[in-house]
């Protein structure tokens, strides 16, 4: 099987090691403010300023339904504010961000076992490491905006 690898952000909450492609991300952010959104699904962290723009923050931990250690998982409050289209949206996440290089040869097996859509392949240093969960942005995007949906239908509803 042939090695595709491409430069990748590693990161983790909780227990769960993720990574989610380097050319999918603008900017890491530090987050000072987060003002919240009011009826807005758990999946919304809120929103902050980020280089005079408003930028909606998803929280990653919500979106894919990891239990995070109370009171967060690090120091770094951070915003992976992502590349056009999506530019107007930041992922969330509490602790170290790094650069790691991403492994296609055991995406199947990583998200068969992991079970979600917003999954794309692996990550991996060495192959003694233990490869990461790769995430897909446009997939992490579609769940939140069906849960924000959703959240406005049932309060909406007769």
């Amino acid at each position: 099987m042939k090695r595709e690898d491409r430069t990748c952000l590693r990161f983790r909450i909780g227990s769960a090691g993720f990574g989610l492609p380097l050319d999918s991300v603008e900017e890491i952010a530090s987050v000072e403010h987060i003002c919240p959104v009011p009826l807005a699904p758990a999946a919304v962290k809120g929103v902050a300023t980020w280089r005079g723009r408003v930028v909606t923050l998803l929280d990653l931990a919500t979106l894919l339904g990891v239990e995070a250690p109370p009171g967060g998982g690090g120091t770094d409050r951070l915003a992976l504010i992502l590349m056009k289209p999506y530019e107007h949206l930041g992922l969330y996440l509490e602790g170290p961000v790094e650069l790691a290089h991403e492994t296609m040869a055991r995406a199947a097996l990583r998200a068969e076992l992991f079970g979600r859509g917003a999954l794309q392949g692996a990550v991996e240093d060495d192959p003694a490491s233990d490869p990461v969960t790769l995430l897909s942005v446009p997939s992490l995007v579609a769940g939140c905006e069906r849960a924000v949906l959703e959240r406005f239908r049932r309060r909406i509803a007769p």
